[in-house]
């Protein structure tokens, strides 16, 4: 569980600590994967995408004896996501953010009918 929390804390620390220089070549060699697909604006959105997984993750590992609350919790969790995307509009790419979307819309649909 620490592994899970404190790495990817620490490279968004470093690159919360480069974020007024994202176009520098240090910066895209060390941490460019993490933010080149989004605005400058939103560098951090890969974490948020790593946290909603993680949280996802953990829910369904600690409550998988309740039968449907890992599924509602995850489904709620995706819901407010996409709803965060379409409100912030974090990708430089319209077509990888509608990809993102529809990722996570099948995960809801694949969800909804894992409840039914």
């Amino acid at each position: 569980m620490l592994w899970v929390i404190c790495t990817p804390l620490f490279m968004l620390y470093g690159l919360y600590k480069s974020r007024n220089n994202l176009d520098g070549c240090l910066t895209k060699y060390n941490y460019g994967y993490f933010y080149l697909e989004f605005k400058h604006t939103h560098y951090f959105w890969d974490f948020i995408r790593l946290a909603v997984r993680t949280v996802v993750i953990t829910i369904a590992a600690l409550f998988r004896e309740l039968k449907y609350l890992p599924s509602v919790v995850a489904l709620l969790v995706f819901a407010a996501y996409i709803s965060l995307t379409i409100k912030k509009q974090p990708f430089v790419n319209n077509d990888l953010q509608n990809v993102d979307i529809v990722s996570y819309c099948v995960l809801i649909l694949n969800l909804f009918c894992n409840i039914l």
